[in-house]
């Protein structure tokens, strides 16, 4: 979760929906990814992290078990089941046991943390960013105006 090659990845993610949404280049990369109606693939990534770690604390195999609990609890930095355990939670400002219930509230959690900076005229701005690439790609259309 901490690799280079991730953050390439969120870029090259951001550069995708800029060009799919035809949205200037010099769009802020936090426009980009709070027009996104699907969750963020940080978000995604991050949950999915989250589950595979929370299947290995709860696994049936003691052998598995052991492992994960002491790469994660024990040995957090020196192991990249730790590190990555420790990256999620900590973007988030959360404790594994807190999500360890229900990793979808590290989604929860993780919007309302990245969605502090947006200010009451930016959220206005972004809806209507967003019911304009709406109407441009046809999902909604404007009875009162014709096409052109």
């Amino acid at each position: 979760m901490t690799h280079s090659a991730i953050e390439d990845m969120y870029i090259a993610w951001r550069k995708g929906l800029r060009r799919l949404w035809d949205l200037p280049v010099a769009t802020h990369c936090r426009f980009v990814t709070s027009l996104c109606a699907p969750p963020q693939m940080k978000v995604e990534l991050a949950c999915r992290c989250v589950k595979f770690i929370i299947k290995c604390l709860s696994s049936s195999n003691s052998v598995v078990r052991h492992i994960a609990r002491q790469c994660v609890y024990f040995q957090r930095l020196h192991s990249p089941i730790g590190r990555n355990a420790h990256h999620c939670v900590s973007t988030i400002d959360a404790s594994l046991s807190d999500i360890a219930g229900n990793p979808r509230r590290l989604s929860q959690a993780w919007y309302d943390r990245s969605n502090v900076w947006v200010t009451n005229s930016d959220r206005g701005n972004l809806k209507l960013i967003a019911e304009l690439l709406c109407i441009k790609h046809h999902y909604f259309s404007l009875d009162l105006f014709n096409a052109d």
